[in-house]
């Protein structure tokens, strides 16, 4: 009878040992897909990254070639102008600063056009106040006038002095 707990008890061990052996074997394998799915998402995640820096370096350098492109304009202008004699070289460096004083020139008459015609649309009793002009001021100084005026000064002013402090 022991012979027989003896053979049944060992079978049963054995077999316990097998499934547990074989259930492991199951966990390892589906640990190792996964592992499997993360190399290869982490490998597609390095190929769109280096598509990417790529994508970026044909970027950089196609804007590197344009800026030097720009620059050679510029230089070639310049010796131009010098080469021209000194009035062409004033003249070419003039032209910024009078189409910058045109266009203000054209922009506050249209301002002043416009205050004018705020005020002396409204009634006659209206401008003896002080109260009417204030209001029409207020009506055609808009935010982007604001906005415009805040450039203007800081592309002459702001801008310049810092280019200079860095020299």
């Amino acid at each position: 009878m022991f012979e027989l707990l003896g053979i049944v008890f060992g079978g049963v061990s054995r077999l316990t040992q097998q499934f547990m052996e074989a259930r492991d074997k199951q966990h390892e394998r589906e640990h190792e897909a996964i592992m499997f799915e993360k190399q290869v998402q982490l490998q597609a995640q390095k190929i769109t990254a280096e598509r990417d820096l790529r994508q970026m370096d044909v970027e950089a350098q196609r804007d590197t070639g344009e800026l030097n492109a720009l620059v050679t304009a510029i230089q070639a202008q310049a010796s131009e102008a010098k080469a021209a004699g000194g009035w062409v070289a004033k003249l070419s460096a003039s032209v910024r600063p009078v189409v910058s004083y045109w266009l203000l020139f054209i922009y506050t008459s249209a301002k002043f056009a416009s205050l004018y015609l705020t005020l002396h649309t409204g009634d006659a009793g209206a401008l003896a106040q002080g109260e009417a002009i204030a209001e029409a001021i207020k009506g055609v100084y808009t935010p982007f006038d604001g906005a415009l005026l805040g450039s203007i000064v800081s592309y002459w002013f702001a801008d310049r002095s810092l280019r200079k402090a860095g020299k």
